[in-house]
């Protein structure tokens, strides 16, 4: 059996210590590196806010992130494909991930007159489909409209009546003019209705042009009187 000296198992104590201290300091160091390393070769997070703040470029290389692209209502309204390419809206992970392919109306709920055409079903946070998407393109008022117009325009509704003619008689029923039947506002439809009153009214421009209304719709623009112009 070997045996040693006090100074030598003094010794060989001081020289395992001192291995164990250099292993340890090793292992931290390695742990270092790969941290580095993930970083380096853009290694993604996956929980919510792992998209927020890139850019344009980081989010379409992301593994994980989507862009959000929009037109604004004046490109996505024009007439055929949109003269400039879509902005770019934020960076998410889609909910499901996986976006529809359709092109998507949406408005900011901060700022409800404000839509824009995204190019798929997903939205970034802040952003909500509405009823309202069928008016968003279809501004032009309905005062003033022919009656083939009104009847094809989405948000706006014929008005006929009877006019008067002399001696207080009323003629034959006609179209008198175009009435707003729906707006947008705060990004919903706000749907108005007639009132089975009848009334009476004319063109603003012609106070001399009575006619009388079943109810109580008349032509955009027009004034309505409760009383009849004549008896």
């Amino acid at each position: 059996m070997r045996t040693f000296g006090c100074a030598t198992l003094v010794l060989l104590l001081l020289s395992t210590v001192a291995s164990c201290d250099s292993s340890e300091n090793k292992s931290v160091a390695d742990v270092a590196d790969v941290s580095a390393d993930v970083a380096d070769t853009g290694t993604h997070e996956t929980g919510p806010g792992a998209c927020n703040g890139l850019s344009q470029e980081e989010c379409e290389t992301s593994e994980v992130c989507e862009p959000y692209l929009a037109w604004t209502k004046e490109l996505a309204c024009a007439t055929g494909e949109p003269a400039e390419p879509p902005a770019f809206m934020g960076c998410g992970i889609p909910e499901g991930r996986v976006c529809s392919s359709s092109w998507t109306w949406a408005y900011s709920t901060d700022a409800p007159e404000d839509w824009r055409m995204f190019i798929n079903g997903c939205l970034p946070e802040g952003w909500t489909t509405g009823e309202g998407a069928d008016l968003v393109c279809d501004a032009q008022p309905c005062e003033g409209l022919p009656q083939a117009d009104c009847e094809s325009t989405y948000h706006c509704f014929p008005i006929f009546g009877a006019p008067l003619l002399d001696g207080c008689t009323k003629g034959e029923s006609e179209y008198a003019g175009c009435w707003t039947a729906e707006k947008l506002e705060d990004g919903e439809v706000v749907g108005f209705s007639c009132a089975t009153v009848g009334t009476w009214a004319h063109p603003a421009d012609a106070p001399e042009e009575w006619y009388r209304f079943v109810d109580s719709c008349v032509p955009d623009g027009w004034v309505v009187s409760e009383q009849p112009p004549c008896e």
